[in-house]
C-alpha cells in the first residue's frame, strides 16, 4: 500500500518529494530536519473569485474610477453660479492756498481753500453662470462624463481580466495536482517494472539493455514528478500574486464546471447562444470602443467650437442702472455663452440721479485664413476618429465571433476526451480481469491504472479549457450580464 500512500501524500502536500520517495523505498532522506509544513487548506474556485476585490489590478481600477467620479462631481458643481465679491478703496486729501486756522487772507483780502479730501471706493458683488449650450462649464461636464464612462469600461475590463486570470490559474493548480497524481502512479509503475526486470536478469531472462531502459524510465518518472511539484508551486504563487494573498498551503478541489450539453445548445442555456446579442454587448462595453467614441466626441466638440468662433460675432451686451456707474449691472457674452449680474455700492453716497444705460459691443472676423486652416485640420481629425471608432467596433465583433467558434471547438474536444477516458476505463477493467484469471500481471494492472489516471487528467484538462473558453466568451462580450 506504500505506492498509494505516496500518491495521497503528494496530492495533499503533506510531505516533501524526498520524504515521499523514502516512504516508497523504505528509507529516510538524509540531511537536516526541516520544520513541519503548514496544514493544507482547501480553496474552492468560488472562494478565490470572492477575493477579487483585493486583487491589485482591481484596486487600481477602482481608484481610477473614483478619480473620474470626483472630476465629474467637480464639473457638475461648475454648472452652478460662480459668486465673487470685490472692492477697492482710496484716500485723497487737498490743502488750501491759505491758512484758514491763522486767519490768513489772499491778496484780495478774503480767505479761501480749494480741493477735497476723504475715502473713496466701492464694494461689488457679482454672479456668473454659463447659460448657452457651448459655455465652457457645460463642455467640461460633457468631457468629464465621457471620462467617467471610459473609467467604468476600463474597470470592468480589469475585473474581467482578473477573473479570467484567477480561473485560469486555479485550473492550472487543479490540473497540477492531477499531474502530480499521475506522476506518482507512473513512478510506481516504473519502480515495479525495474524490479521485475532486475529479477528477470538475475534469472538470466533479461539483458542489461533492458535493465538500463527500465532505470531510464524510472528516472524519467522521477523527473516528471519533480516537474509536477514545481508546476503546482508555480500555480500557487501565480494565484497568490493575482489575489494578493498567501496560498502556500492551499489545495484546489473545484473541478471545471460545464453546461450539461457540450454544444451550441449548451451555450444557449447559459445565455450565450445569440452571437449577435453578444456582439452588441461587446460594442457597448468595450473600453476600446468607448475610448474611440470619446475621441470622436471630443474632436466634434472642438470642431463645433472652431466653426462657432468663425461664424458668430464676438458680441457683448451689458446694462447698468444706478447713479454714476454704481448700482445694478448685467451682461451677456455671446461667444463665451456666459451671463453675469452684479451690484456695486460706493463708499460715499452719490448725489447723481439714477439712470439706465445699455451698451453693445462686438467684432467679426471678415478674413481669417488661419482659422479656416484650423477648421480643415479638425475636420480631418473627426474623419480619422470616425474611422477609428469603426475599426474598434469591428475588432470587438471579430473577437466575439472568433471566441464563439473557439468555444464550440473546445466543447467538442471534451466529448472526444470523455470517449478516450471510457476506453481507458475498459482497458483497466480488462487488465484487472486478466489478473484475476491468472492471464495477466500486476504490472499490466499498474500500467493500466496509470493510463486511466492520465486519461482522466486529459479529460479534466479539456473541461478546464472549455470552461475557460466559455468565460472568455462572456468577457469578450463585456462580462457576465
Amino acid at each position: 500500500m506504500r505506492p498509494l500512500a505516496l500518491t495521497f501524500a503528494l496530492l495533499l502536500g503533506a510531505v516533501s518529494l524526498p520524504e515521499a520517495l523514502a516512504q516508497n523505498t523504505g528509507t529516510r532522506p538524509t540531511g537536516t530536519q526541516t520544520a513541519a509544513p503548514a496544514p493544507a487548506t482547501s480553496l474552492s474556485l468560488a472562494d478565490a473569485l470572492a477575493r477579487l476585490g483585493s486583487a491589485p489590478q482591481v484596486v487600481q481600477a477602482n481608484l481610477a474610477l473614483n478619480r473620474a467620479q470626483r472630476d465629474l462631481d467637480a464639473a457638475q458643481a461648475g454648472l452652478s453660479l460662480n459668486v465673487t465679491v470685490g472692492g477697492n478703496a482710496s484716500y485723497s486729501s487737498a490743502a488750501g492756498s491759505g491758512d484758514a486756522a491763522s486767519g490768513g487772507t489772499d491778496s484780495g483780502g478774503t480767505g479761501s481753500s480749494s480741493g477735497s479730501s476723504g475715502l473713496n471706493g466701492s464694494l461689488n458683488l457679482k454672479a456668473t453662470a454659463g447659460v448657452l449650450p457651448w459655455a465652457s462649464n457645460r463642455t467640461a461636464l460633457a468631457a468629464a462624463q465621457r471620462s467617467l464612462n471610459y473609467a467604468k469600461a476600463v474597470r470592468q475590463e480589469n475585473i474581467n481580466s482578473a477573473r479570467s486570470n484567477v480561473v485560469q490559474q486555479y485550473q492550472s493548480a487543479y490540473l497540477a495536482q492531477l499531474d502530480l497524481q499521475v506522476a506518482a502512479q507512473n513512478l510506481q509503475s516504473a519502480q515495479q517494472t525495474l524490479s521485475a526486470v532486475q529479477l528477470q536478469r538475475s534469472q538470466q531472462n533479461a539483458t542489461q539493455e533492458s535493465e538500463l531502459q527500465a532505470q531510464a524510465s524510472l528516472q524519467t518518472a522521477q523527473a516528471s514528478q519533480q516537474a509536477a511539484t514545481a508546476a503546482l508551486d508555480t500555480a500557487r504563487r501565480s494565484l497568490s500574486a493575482t489575489l494578493g494573498t498567501d496560498l502556500t498551503a492551499a489545495t484546489f478541489d473545484t473541478p471545471p464546471s460545464l453546461p450539461a450539453s457540450l454544444d451550441a445548445a449548451g451555450l444557449t442555456t447559459l445565455g450565450l447562444g445569440d452571437v449577435n446579442a453578444l456582439v452588441a454587448q461587446a460594442i457597448a462595453n468595450s473600453s476600446d470602443v468607448v475610448q474611440a467614441r470619446n475621441t470622436l466626441a471630443s474632436a466634434q466638440d472642438t470642431l463645433a467650437e472652431q466653426q462657432r468662433n468663425r461664424t458668430l460675432p464676438d458680441l457683448t451686451l451689458s446694462a447698468n442702472y444706478g447713479p454714476g456707474g454704481s448700482g445694478l449691472g448685467a451682461g451677456l457674452s455671446l461667444r463665451d455663452g456666459t451671463a453675469n449680474v452684479g451690484y456695486t455700492q460706493p463708499l460715499k453716497a452719490s448725489s447723481a440721479a439714477s439712470s439706465l444705460s445699455l451698451s453693445l459691443s462686438g467684432s467679426y472676423t471678415v478674413y481669417g485664413p488661419a482659422a479656416n486652416a484650423q477648421i480643415a485640420s479638425t475636420q480631418a481629425q473627426v474623419s480619422q476618429a470616425e474611422l477609428s471608432l469603426t475599426l474598434a467596433r469591428q475588432t470587438a465583433e471579430l473577437a466575439v465571433r472568433q471566441q464563439y467558434g473557439d468555444t464550440l471547438t473546445a466543447l467538442g474536444a471534451v466529448t472526444a476526451k470523455v470517449t478516450l477516458e471510457q476506453r481507458a476505463d475498459v482497458a483497466l477493467q480488462t487488465a484487472r480481469a486478466r489478473l484475476a484469471a491468472g492471464t495477466g500481471t500486476q504490472n499490466d494492472v499498474t500500467s493500466a491504472e496509470a493510463a486511466d489516471a492520465q486519461a482522466r487528467r486529459d479529460t479534466q484538462a479539456a473541461r478546464a479549457a472549455a470552461a475557460l473558453s466559455i468565460l472568455k466568451l462572456q468577457l469578450a462580450a463585456g462580462g457576465p450580464q
